[in-house]
């Protein structure tokens, strides 16, 4: 999520950047998931012969991880976004068979996974280590910081909400549940609201914050 300039590394250092932590964080899901909630998967393409997938292509959305994020660029859009194929959990079986602290890791994985990526990049950027590409290791470091701000925003029904969701169903409260369930078919508008207009903010300041540390 950031500006767009057509000098080719960047354009290319920017792509991979984005390619690694939205597949990354789903191939994180998947790996936790294999481990601990493995029959609670549904089918879908990310599922072959009843087996989870490891194969990174296999993540790839058409829209979503190609056409969308190569129109911005070709466009100049202010800020590079994406996201890929998602494995489909049934999350009332992960609970029902497991409980709500496994519900709370497979919600957070990719929340980890982000914070992993952003502060190792952070450490082989201030290590010098393969300086030709720090374009790259700034761009994971900055992809990673606003993924992880944008998911934890308890208004958006991503993973921050969720968490939070399966946190008050611990405590006894299925208000934020609820809540939740009723914002998921409009996601992805209030991300491209908030995203457009001056609810920005709310999510700037955190991201500010934290890319002041690692940068």
């Amino acid at each position: 999520m950031l500006g767009i300039d057509f000098d080719p590394w960047i354009i290319l250092f920017s792509y991979l950047a984005l390619l690694v932590t939205i597949i990354g964080c789903e191939l994180c899901l998947s790996y936790v998931t294999k481990y601990y909630a493995q029959d609670c998967i549904e089918p879908n393409d990310l599922v072959i012969d009843g087996k989870i997938t490891f194969n990174p292509l296999k993540y790839f959305d058409v829209f979503g991880t190609v056409v969308f994020p190569l129109a911005m660029i070709i466009f100049q859009a202010p800020l590079l976004f994406g996201w890929s194929k998602s494995l489909w959990l049934n999350m009332q079986k992960v609970v029902d068979r497991y409980g709500l602290n496994l519900a709370i890791l497979l919600a957070s994985s990719g929340v980890f996974f982000h914070f992993f990526i952003a502060f190792l990049s952070s450490f082989i950027l201030s290590a010098k280590f393969l300086p030709q590409m720090a374009i790259l290791w700034e761009n994971l470091i900055l992809f990673n910081v606003f993924f992880v701000v944008i998911k934890l925003c308890p208004i958006f029904p991503y993973d921050g909400l969720k968490i939070l969701s399966y946190i008050g169903l611990k405590l006894g409260s299925d208000l934020l549940m609820r809540f939740y369930w009723m914002l998921i078919p409009y996601g992805m508008f209030v991300l491209i609201l908030v995203i457009l207009t001056p609810l920005r903010e709310l999510i700037l300041i955190p991201a500010v914050t934290i890319l002041k540390f690692l940068l």
